[in-house]
């Protein structure tokens, strides 16, 4: 006995189980209700009982010029900030690939890589309505992204990546990295601690440096030196530190709280004639590909960030399948990854 076929959810039958007309239920679902003077009532009932049914926006219909007629078309994306480090959206477009591989045949996937301004989430086209992807991993958004995405009903599944949001689907990595990195620091003898991040921090960073401060004041009675760059890359991590110890500094050890970041303040460190881990002992977070080939090595810590993107992947591409589900928070903890730089 052949297996039965999942229906389509239209706009008509959300309509008929709501009680209003499919224009209406197409004004809800593509964020324009308010424009249309849709009660709230109303609104609340269409999204709820689209979630119940499992609805997602067809795009494989208004891309069929593009691939053709029989085509089960899904479009995934990867939406993340104009400075997220490449290694984080690579690891989560490597999982998404491992993932669809996995599927039966039947159809086919399409994953964009689609980047906004840092606190411009909102302005990212087709967002709201869902007129360009059928389902999205959203990752390194900053407070004000986090604050739209709060108040936001996106009509497609959504997972975020780095960061607890109410009403979605998040995966936190490492979330004690901080705790992690202070106590692996201190142990190693460190006395003059300093901390290394961006000028506009995440959640997941604003967290790190959080609980990487609180706890070396515990131990030595007064906060870490902090090393604030203007940006999330390595170049900028390379100007504050290098910046940093020509105006005097004195410490002994750098918590950077990316990898990328490490590897800026390497450069930096060796310029001032300093070793590495001799004059400066230094941790990044991650645990990226490049960890393993800086000189020294990279100590970090991090967490096995490759089943955390998995796990995302999986949750994703489920929620495709089979409809809606109570959000959940899936949370790691990180480790001391040992090499050479502490």
């Amino acid at each position: 006995m052949l297996p039965t076929r999942k229906k389509t959810v239209t706009l008509k039958d959300i309509a008929r189980e709501a009680g209003v007309s499919p224009g209406a239920v197409s004004f809800v679902l593509n964020n324009s209700h308010e424009k249309h003077r849709i009660s709230k009532p109303t609104v609340d009932r269409v999204r709820r009982i689209a979630k119940e049914m499992g609805y997602h926006p067809n795009i494989a219909a208004r891309n069929l010029r593009f691939f053709g007629p029989g085509r089960n078309l899904f479009v995934l994306a990867i939406v993340t900030s104009a400075d997220s480090p490449l290694t984080l959206v690579s690891h989560v477009f490597e999982a998404l690939q491992r993932k669809i591989r996995g599927k039966k045949e039947g159809r086919t996937y399409v994953t964009n890589i689609v980047t906004f301004k840092p606190g411009s989430l909102h302005k990212v086209p087709g967002f709201l309505d869902g007129s360009l992807f059928n389902a999205a991993i959203i990752t390194n958004t900053q407070k004000a992204d986090d604050a739209f995405l709060a108040q936001a009903e996106l009509p497609y599944p959504t997972i975020v990546i780095g960061r607890e949001i109410p009403g979605y689907s998040c995966f936190v990595p490492s979330l004690n990295a901080g705790r992690v990195a202070a106590t692996a620091l201190l142990a190693a003898g460190s006395r003059k601690p300093a901390v290394l991040f961006e000028r506009e921090l995440t959640q997941a960073t604003e967290k790190r440096v959080a609980q990487y401060t609180h706890d070396i004041a515990i131990k030595l009675d007064r906060e870490p030196a902090r090393v604030v760059c203007r940006s999330q890359n390595e170049a900028a991590a390379y100007r504050a530190v290098l910046r940093t110890l020509k105006d005097g500094a004195d410490f002994d050890s750098l918590f950077a709280v990316h990898d990328n970041l490490a590897a800026g303040a390497y450069l930096a460190i060796k310029e001032m004639g300093l070793k590495i881990p001799g004059d400066v002992r230094v941790i990044g977070i991650g645990d990226s590909e490049l960890a393993p080939y800086l000189d020294p090595p990279l100590t970090c810590a991090g967490a096995e960030e490759s089943q955390v993107y998995d796990k995302a992947a999986a949750l994703m591409l489920a929620r495709l399948d089979n409809g809606g589900e109570a959000p959940r928070v899936v949370r790691t903890r990180a480790r001391i990854i040992e090499r050479g730089s502490v």
